[in-house]
């Protein structure tokens, strides 16, 4: 008996041995491809902006045409307030395709029936691109690291992006809106989140210190052309009051400008609008989550004009777009599931912004779909 016991013990350790190092040798595989990703799009984003500027500083560059992807004549609503127009976004705007990370899924996920790994073949063209194809509202997610902050959709498996660099990202955006005097606002929704194995970070939550560099970096980085929570405030002494007597700011004060919103997420938001109270000295825009509501029905919105609800069917849309006068941010689809059914609930509800997976680009891939308001429009009169 105690020979089998020992045979038996023996064979565990071995099978364990070898899963131990099989664990071992798909994680450096891992690492060895994100390191290969890493130094790629890195690269590429460096190309890319010396491409895009060379190409505005020729004299014959011509922009890109906004009034014929807006659906109502901007020149002549340039009274109508923020609140009355509406705008589709990209949903992680920074993500690039990334074949290894998809075989990766399939072969680790798909089989456990845990996640469908097409949910990882999509990827965006560069924010230039969606600009000038009519993307007037970009989601960015954004990781510390020890020289910077990178945009990436999950640590290590994930970290294909068509810019990497964040700030090198707020560069592209800067360098757009220059080429494209007068254009309709920009809105960059930043969401942070957790590093892992990266720039010389073995694991990092996102802390008040790192949403205030991210701040710094911002204001510094976009200048006079970034739209402050205290330029919409005006005298207001909170958004709540500002909502209530809907005094938006009216679009001929927001061409050109870029509004950078803060996602909601418990760790940070809150300390970061709290840390000043007045707003005053924030170049993001503090937003409020929906979720929020679920865990306290008492939380404090007052700090908040813009409010983050995926789900175009939730029970407090109607609330916080009509009777809050929120500005919200919906999705219209999540890739690679959407129906027609979906697109138009979101479509006829009164978010802001109107995110998806399928925009108007120039590789339609397998499915040609493309998101759109009514005449193939990127923004649009809010419907009444």
């Amino acid at each position: 008996m105690k020979k089998f016991l020992k045979i038996a013990l023996a064979a565990v350790l071995s099978l364990l041995g070898l899963v131990f190092v099989a664990l071992l040798c798909l994680g450096a595989s891992i690492l060895a491809y994100s390191a290969r990703d890493k130094k790629a799009f890195a690269t590429a984003q460096m190309e890319r902006l010396a491409a895009l500027e060379e190409a505005y500083s020729r004299p014959d560059y011509a922009p890109a045409d906004e009034a014929a992807m807006t659906g109502f004549d901007a020149a002549a609503n340039l009274d109508a307030r923020l609140n009355e127009i509406r705008f589709l976004g990209t949903h992680n705007s920074y993500k690039a395709y990334n074949p290894s990370a998809e075989k990766l899924m399939q072969r680790l996920i798909a089989p456990l029936h845990l996640a469908d790994a097409r949910e990882w073949s999509y990827g965006s063209e560069p924010l230039a691109e969606q600009f000038d194809r009519g993307i007037r509202s970009i989601e960015m997610d954004v990781m510390r690291e020890r020289d910077g902050f990178r945009c990436a959709h999950i640590p290590v498996v994930d970290i294909a992006s068509v810019c990497p660099d964040f700030a090198l990202a707020l560069r592209e955006i800067a360098l757009w809106s220059d080429a494209h005097p007068g254009h309709l606002p920009l809105t960059v929704l930043i969401e942070p989140k957790e590093t892992l194995l990266s720039g010389g970070m073995l694991f990092h939550r996102f802390s008040l210190d790192d949403a205030l560099a991210l701040d710094a970096l911002v204001a510094d980085a976009l200048g006079a052309r970034l739209y402050t929570p205290s330029e919409m405030l005006g005298d207001y002494g909170t958004f709540a009051r500002l909502r209530s007597a809907n005094d938006y700011p009216a679009l001929a004060g927001l061409l050109g400008k870029i509004i950078v919103i803060y996602h909601y997420n418990d760790a940070t938001t809150q300390a970061y609008a709290a840390h000043d109270p007045t707003l005053r000295t924030r170049g993001m825009f503090p937003s409020i989550g929906q979720w929020a509501y679920y865990e306290d029905a008492e939380t404090d919105d007052s700090y908040a004009c813009f409010l983050i609800d995926n789900w175009s069917d939730s029970p407090y849309m109607r609330e916080n777009t009509q009777v809050k006068n929120m500005l919200v941010r919906t999705r219209a689809d999540v890739f690679p599931w959407r129906d027609d059914e979906w697109e138009a609930q979101a479509m006829a509800t009164g978010a802001f912004i109107l995110t998806t997976d399928f925009p108007p680009r120039g590789d339609p891939g397998d499915d040609p779909h493309v998101a759109a308001f009514a005449g193939g429009a990127t923004v649009a009169k809010m419907p009444k």
